[in-house]
């Protein structure tokens, strides 16, 4: 009986240990702690990943393990594309947990590929950050 019930339990408690309803523990000077939010900058690790226009920083928020929110920083790229790479883009993170998002496959918006690749370049690096 005790054996069967072992066989039972274990692999249920390895389904769910994979399951974390909470943050990461993160080490980098670019993660800060906001409540039972993290935060990831990438303006200073991002200096290289541009678009059109340079630098397209982003603020990452994550809660409970999953993407909450992503935030453009400042910019130079033309505000239209930039919404538009934005609008189509984020979706494709927002709400998923980290391990997911990380895997997850971003196409970039046509006629805006240099936008969008900062967009998903600087996702990636903030992704880095958090150790995915």
């Amino acid at each position: 009986m005790k054996k069967s019930l072992l066989f039972i339990l274990l692999p249920l408690c390895l389904a769910f240990a994979g399951c974390s309803n909470s943050n990461p523990k993160v080490d980098s000077p670019y993660v800060s702690e906001k409540g039972d939010t993290l935060v990831v900058d990438t303006t200073v690790p991002g200096e290289g990943i541009t678009g059109y226009g340079g630098q397209v920083s982003i603020q990452l928020y994550v809660v409970k393990g999953r993407v909450a929110d992503i935030v453009l920083g400042e910019n130079s790229e033309t505000p239209r594309f930039i919404k538009r790479v934005y609008d189509i883009i984020t979706p494709s993170w927002i709400g998923l947990r980290l391990r997911d998002a990380a895997k997850a496959e971003v196409d970039a918006v046509t006629g805006a590929t240099l936008s969008s690749n900062a967009l998903i370049g600087n996702f990636r690096l903030a992704m880095k950050e958090l150790g995915y």
